[in-house]
């Protein structure tokens, strides 16, 4: 089969969405099938061009001049229906990532399915992580907010086949559109590729990041915006009982002044390392104790895969629709491979830290429980053995029935 991977971003722009389509397209490979990805222009890079092996074709794309961007939401659809049909020869199925390309995909090929990937709610998504100050900013964003629920809206109804990574999701989209669910198929995501483990031991990797020896560390690996919620866990941290416990994170943005006076605030400014962003965590990983994922909304959470692939148990919040919207739940079996806190509670996030900190055992039991369990579950040939089944029955064809998704 020919599949068109859509997204208005691919490498060399990097994130969690341009990693998750290079696995897709990987394992269409693997599979001998055909594989494109379909983006924006970029400057220096051309039109139709290679990355890794798979063939990219990036679009033209002239964004709205002047006051015009605040409608562009609304505009990309229209001028990604012109753009298509010239780009989709041999195409058989849409895999579109992005509510824009789902719109203007759909019917634009006459015979070619669209299977829409609804990573989140994009006005949720867009409501949590833009913090602006002032008055116009913030009636700017709104205003794309709208624009963006109503083209998720269309894209839900459009495409031929919706999908989400968890149930939550899935529950976010009917609830809120009003989407069937029966036209909802939720296909959990693999782990991104599995990361070299670091040449020196443990304790080296300590010293090079300037982490005590023989001290818990707990590992935190995310963006600072204000979803990831990582001021809630310095809190947590500054009431811990291990007053030795040392938190790590790896990740830059936004919210980094205000972490920084916050922990300083809370006397644990000692005790709280931010290492900025890297593309390679594994040295953090490795000399890591346990992981700790505080975020309030989330498509997925990949990140938490990725540490169960360590042996690191794991910590996260509770899933309350609507404040609250993360698969964490979905992924952590409480109790055995990690554990689900109270979303509003630093105490009860700061008591499993403590009872995680204070007991290597059960780190190590957790830990491997959390590596055969991401084995087990979330498994990347399963993904996109389903996404091709739902493909060949949207084209008439028998699915092959290889993969099991709820």
């Amino acid at each position: 089969m020919q599949v068109q991977i859509q997204n208005s971003h691919y490498f060399p722009n990097i994130g969690g969405v341009q990693n998750i389509m290079a696995r897709l397209a990987a394992e269409l490979r693997t599979r001998r099938h055909g594989v494109e990805v379909l983006c924006q222009a970029v400057p220096g890079e051309p039109v139709h061009g290679e990355w890794d092996g798979v063939p990219v074709i990036r679009h033209p794309y002239d964004p709205p001049a002047g006051r015009a961007w605040v409608l562009e939401p609304m505009l990309a659809p229209r001028a990604l229906r012109r753009h298509i049909p010239a780009y989709a020869n041999g195409t058989e199925v849409f895999w579109s990532l992005d509510e824009p390309y789902a719109i203007g995909s759909a019917g634009a090929v006459p015979g070619v399915p669209v299977v829409y990937i609804a990573m989140h709610n994009q006005r949720r998504m867009l409501l949590h992580t833009r913090a602006v100050s002032s008055w116009r900013g913030r009636l700017a964003r709104r205003l794309q907010a709208v624009q963006w629920h109503r083209l998720q809206g269309s894209a839900l109804r459009r495409a031929d086949q919706v999908v989400v990574w968890c149930e939550i999701t899935k529950h976010d989209m009917a609830e809120t559109f009003g989407v069937p669910r029966d036209r909802i198929r939720v296909v959990p995501l693999g782990p991104g590729p599995a990361l070299p483990a670091p040449a020196e031991p443990p304790e080296v990797l300590r010293d090079r990041w300037g982490v005590p020896r023989g001290v818990p560390v707990i590992l935190c690996v995310c963006r600072l915006d204000a979803n990831k919620n990582v001021p809630h866990l310095v809190r947590a941290l500054a009431q811990c009982r291990h007053r030795s416990a040392v938190l790590l994170v790896v990740g830059d943005g936004r919210q980094r002044p205000a972490i920084e006076v916050l922990a300083a605030e809370l006397g644990v400014r000692d005790r709280v390392l931010l290492v900025g962003a890297h593309r390679n965590p594994a040295p953090f990983y490795a000399l890591a104790d346990l992981f700790a994922f505080p975020s309030v909304f989330e498509g997925f959470g990949m990140v938490l895969l990725e540490a169960m692939q360590w042996g690191l148990p794991c910590v996260a919040l509770k899933a309350d629709f609507p404040r609250v919207i993360t698969a964490s739940d979905e992924v952590i079996e409480d109790g055995r491979t990690g554990f689900v806190v109270d979303p509003y509670s630093v105490p009860a996030l700061a008591q499993r830290l403590d009872v995680l900190c204070g007991d290597p055992p059960l780190r190590r039991r957790m830990g491997e429980a959390g590596r055969e369990r991401c084995a087990r579950h979330f498994r990347w040939d399963a993904h996109v053995e389903t996404l091709l089944d739902l493909s060949r029955a949207l084209r008439g064809g028998a699915p092959s029935g290889g993969a099991d998704a709820r």
